[in-house]
């Protein structure tokens, strides 16, 4: 982060996704126009913005150049503390409230979701924090998430095919019925 005097008032301008945190990274890879970012990341009026020298400009726009690499959104490496994190050892009430997060915000993607989800899991809130540093907690929630739900598709579809054949068990009564064990 550097500090620049514009116009007499001091902004401070990030240059790397360090700087940047969760949630201002998440307004910025949505908006397409480099303007609108640049206003966003350093927190400046556009009309002001505008009134610069084009050299001042590019000298932003260089200082914010990190933006272009969005290589770390690859990053699926978490937190050590989040290492151990299972979703298939979720309860079913912490699935259905993650459900309903992403149910009932069909317009975003897991990655604008993420900092709510991961805060309400495991109450710790990541939103104000570096980008960088908590982007692979993101793809690590999400690969979880996946891995969950394609479980739950998968038995499913298991209890849908023994049905289907006749092999699900009906009114066991015999000495040889299965037991079922729920946590």
């Amino acid at each position: 982060m550097i500090k620049a005097e514009i116009k007499g008032k001091i902004y401070e301008v990030p240059t790397s996704w360090q700087d940047v945190s969760y949630n201002k990274a998440i307004k910025i890879i949505k908006i397409e126009d480099i303007e609108d970012v640049a206003c966003e990341l350093i927190e400046i009026d556009k009309e002001i913005f505008y009134s610069l020298q084009n050299q001042s400009v590019n000298t932003l726009y260089n200082c914010i150049g990190f933006i272009k690499d969005l290589s770390l959104m690859k990053n699926e490496e978490p937190e050590e503390k989040f290492k151990t994190f299972d979703y298939g050892s979720m309860t079913y009430g912490d699935t259905e409230k993650v459900r309903k997060v992403i149910n009932n915000n069909p317009d975003k993607s897991f990655l604008e979701l993420g900092a709510e989800i991961i805060k309400l899991l495991t109450n710790e809130d990541i939103s104000q924090r570096p980008f960088s540093e908590v982007i692979g907690n993101i793809g690590f929630f999400l690969r979880q998430w996946i891995l969950s739900t394609s479980n739950i598709a998968n038995s499913t579809k298991v209890a849908e095919t023994k049905k289907a054949s006749g092999q699900e068990l009906k009114d066991s009564t015999s000495s040889e019925a299965s037991v079922l064990t729920l946590n």
